[in-house]
């Protein structure tokens, strides 16, 4: 069975690398694995970006963090356009929940990047609306973890 969760069949082969390998490293560590932006409001087009996030329950570090990094580090310098178009963040599931971690920097790979930073570039009430609304899962909860669907833990 063949992934169509954006319709383009390049990058959706790429959304089912970084759905294997979110599984593969963090395990039961991992909430879910959701599209958000254009391609979950359905407005991209051959020049968007894919944009991702990768819901964990606890921080990612060590070598965890260590082995999304060689993925991530990898990825756009093999061939094909869409290799260097995923853009996202790792999450923490309560820093989703909780409308008081707005602007917390999450672990965060810029489309072209080879490098995963602290960011807070997907951390904003735009991205949890639009998760919460129209985001689409590719792996995980059936519904895109939100701040009216989880408690707050502050």
């Amino acid at each position: 069975m063949t992934a169509r969760w954006t319709g383009v069949e390049e990058l959706d082969g790429v959304l089912v690398e970084l759905v294997n390998t979110a599984q593969e490293v963090l395990g039961r560590g991992l909430v879910g694995v959701y599209l958000q932006g254009s391609f979950a409001l359905g407005g991209a087009d051959e020049e968007s970006d894919c944009d991702f996030l990768v819901v964990t329950a606890s921080p990612v570090t060590g070598s965890r963090l260590d082995a999304l990094r060689a993925f991530h580090s990898a990825l756009p310098h093999r061939a094909g356009y869409w290799n260097a178009h995923p853009e996202g963040s790792y999450p923490l599931v309560t820093d989703l929940a909780d409308l008081s971690r707005v602007g917390r920097p999450w672990w965060y790979v810029n489309h072209g990047s080879d490098r995963v930073v602290l960011d807070a570039h997907c951390s904003t009430e735009v991205t949890r609306w639009i998760l919460s609304m129209h985001g689409r899962g590719c792996t995980g909860r059936t519904r895109a973890p939100s701040p009216d669907r989880y408690p707050s833990t502050s």
